[in-house]
């Protein structure tokens, strides 16, 4: 139900945009650079806004899966 529908969102926002790779618990992540660019902004700007909201936390940086 959630997950579904900001896949759809994703998917009708950011049509371009398709994920990277995935984390061990099979979660879709998607690069910094792919997001900064469909959002028309920076990879830096992306991780001060996480900052700010206390979300850096969801910037993974460990073990990914990639998508072949």
């Amino acid at each position: 139900p959630v997950q579904a529908e900001l896949r759809r969102g994703m998917a009708e926002c950011f049509p371009g945009l398709s994920p990277t790779g995935r984390d061990a618990a099979g979660n879709a992540l998607y690069s910094l650079a792919d997001l900064a660019e469909a959002l028309g902004t920076t990879e830096g700007e992306i991780i001060d806004h996480a900052e700010r909201e206390g979300m850096v936390g969801s910037i993974t940086t460990g073990p990914v899966t990639p998508i072949h």
